[in-house]
């Protein structure tokens, strides 16, 4: 069938949205959109949302304020055709005048929407002009035809060029933190983490969690939770691991050539002794090969990173054992999923391999060049009739669901309402975004260790909601 190209073909957001993820993962940077207030108002949503861990910018003034217009975050210039027409320079000013007043921000971030990049306003001029003393970077153009990844790691390429250049000679400089940083010392930069992420604060803390348990320090997250000022201590690191690869191997590479600290990825670098990939460790096998991949760059203890391990097998073994005598059995039933590429390859090991699930449909919201071939290569080699949506809407996918009709659906609220019009009772398990309506406050990860319990966990209490009749 010819596809309609007036009807957008990605359900992913586009790079608009992952540039001011990348600017507002930064602490104390603000991300200022130069264009009308409808341009600004779900990335401020999202943003205010996905920033779990505190409010630092929280201000009732700005609920009544025209720049935020009734949120907290992502001010805007809320231009309208007289600005278009006459320039943005005036109100650029005068919010420009406002942050550069506030002591808190020490980076600002300007976005131009597709609107004001073609006006052909010098931003750079019009700052200057303003008198701004702080950091800045200027997105002239996010690339709008590009996905969110894309704009993600090209804004963060750019923080990253001018907090680099701006770096301090000598070595032993104190950080905002106090702590003294020394070039290759035993830690590790983790790239790969954006405020776009479902889950990432749970999944974050599970990473922080494993390292310790191998005795590894973390210099530098990227980018979630972090000070400007701290992202001139990345060359620090003796290795760079990249998370995710659709958040992260721009600028796993970027930071390989600018600074020299190799990096372990999906994709392995060009001169590394091992070319064996490091996907996103999820599950127990995943989580292992992290593991060994670090072992070939630290002298890792590697009894207490065990003995978790085991604890947690044997929690879910107990289970499964258990609830394998009973109706609400696991294993034969099919599942859909869909997520980023680099979350649905080990996904699809775990509830293939481990949990003896069907993968009947995969939905790709972002595509790693690495992971994509990898999970093609995967459905092949294990003779499996999947059937795998790489560029769709929400009409492709409900045909989709339609046809195949799933037991269990992994993913985000945009596919468990689009099957409820077709079925009534399947599991739902929420992996992506946008989130489903249960609310997360405690630990409760899907990577690493603890993440399979996780997902063991959500998917027995979720199947207790099909109708299992028709298999007996």
């Amino acid at each position: 069938m010819k596809k309609n190209y007036l009807i957008n073909y990605n359900l992913s957001p586009d790079s608009l949205t992952g540039s001011i993820c990348g600017i507002e993962g930064i602490k104390d940077a603000i991300a200022l959109v130069n264009g009308p207030t409808g341009c600004r108002m779900s990335n401020a949503y999202l943003v205010y949302g996905q920033d779990r861990y505190v409010d630092y910018t929280a201000d009732n003034a700005r609920l009544s304020d025209d720049y935020f217009m009734r949120q907290f975050r992502v001010p805007s210039t809320f231009l309208d055709e007289y600005d278009f027409i006459f320039s943005t320079e005036d109100k650029l000013i005068k919010i420009l005048k406002r942050i550069d007043s506030n002591n808190f921000y020490k980076l600002l971030g300007l976005v131009n929407t597709s609107g004001t990049a073609l006006i052909g306003d010098d931003l750079e001029k019009i700052i200057k002009k303003s008198g701004f003393s702080k950091n800045y970077v200027i997105v002239e153009t996010t690339g709008f035809v590009n996905d969110m990844y894309t704009g993600f790691q090209n804004v963060i390429i750019d923080i990253l060029e001018k907090a680099l250049n701006n770096r301090k000679i000598a070595r032993n400089d104190k950080s905002r933190s106090g702590k003294s940083h020394l070039q290759n010392k035993d830690n590790v930069n983790l790239i790969g983490f954006s405020l776009a992420q479902h889950n990432w604060f749970n999944d974050l803390d599970e990473i922080k969690q494993l390292l310790a348990l191998l005795g590894i320090e973390i210099n530098v997250v990227l980018c979630v939770d972090t000070e400007y000022e701290e992202l001139q201590n990345l060359p620090d690191a003796k290795l760079n691991i990249i998370i995710s690869e659709e958040y992260g191997l721009l600028i796993g590479k970027y930071l390989y050539e600018k600074t020299g600290v190799p990096y372990l990825a999906a994709e392995p670098m060009d001169n590394a002794a091992s070319k064996h990939k490091m996907f996103s460790p999820y599950g127990f096998d995943f989580t292992e090969d992290f593991v060994e991949m670090l072992s070939g760059y630290f002298s890792i203890e590697r009894n207490k990173y065990h003995n978790a391990r085991d604890r947690a097998k044997r929690r879910i073994f107990k289970v499964l054992q258990n609830i394998s005598g009973t109706r609400n059995v696991i294993k034969g039933l099919s599942f859909g999923i869909f997520a980023d590429s680099y979350k649905i390859y080990p996904f699809l090991k775990i509830l293939y391999e481990y949990l003896g699930l069907y993968p009947a449909l995969i939905g790709l919201r972002g595509i790693g060049n690495n992971n994509i071939e990898e999970i093609k290569f995967y459905i092949k080699s294990k003779n499996l009739s999947s059937k795998i949506l790489e560029t769709y809407n929400q009409f492709d996918l409900k045909d989709a669901l339609e046809k195949i009709k799933p037991d269990i659906i992994l993913g985000s609220c945009l596919e468990k309402n689009i099957f409820r019009l077709i079925r009534k009772d399947f599991a739902f398990i929420n992996i992506s975004l946008p989130e489903d309506e249960k609310t997360v406050l405690t630990f409760r990860p899907f990577m690493g260790i603890n993440g399979m319990l996780t997902l063991v966990e959500d998917l027995i209490n979720s199947i207790k909601v099909i109708n299992f009749n028709y298999r007996y």
